[in-house]
């Protein structure tokens, strides 16, 4: 994704873990920091926006099933369970970061990548 930003001509500037977004994590019901992994600004065809941008695993963005018994363990269970609810949190305030300041927030996994 770097090397793609670096020779992109339509790319202004880019930063990697550069931005900091609180957030309320539901399972310690704590606030944290989040740190998404890019934030680019880029002329596109409605000029120039500003996108925060992270990157995970496709199946992160999954909501997590218990499946078949034996199919998936318990614990291998619960620790989806609370990636997903941990990463619905963190995205949820970085959609409202980005609402706030007029980004665009995306979350891009390895099938979007080419895309981008």
């Amino acid at each position: 994704m770097m090397l793609r930003l670096d020779h992109d001509p339509n790319v202004i500037s880019w930063q990697s873990e550069e931005l900091i977004i609180p957030y309320t994590n539901p399972i310690d019901g704590r606030f944290h920091r989040y740190l998404p992994d890019f934030k680019v600004i880029k002329k596109t065809s409605d000029g120039i926006k500003t996108f925060v941008i992270e990157i995970k695993p496709h199946s992160q963005c999954l909501v997590p099933t218990k499946g078949s018994k034996g199919q998936k363990s318990h614990k291998k269970y619960l620790t989806e369970a609370k990636t997903f609810a941990q990463n619905q949190a963190k995205w949820q305030s970085a959609q409202r970061y980005c609402a706030k300041y007029g980004y665009t927030f995306l979350v891009l996994t390895e099938k979007d990548l080419k895309l981008w």
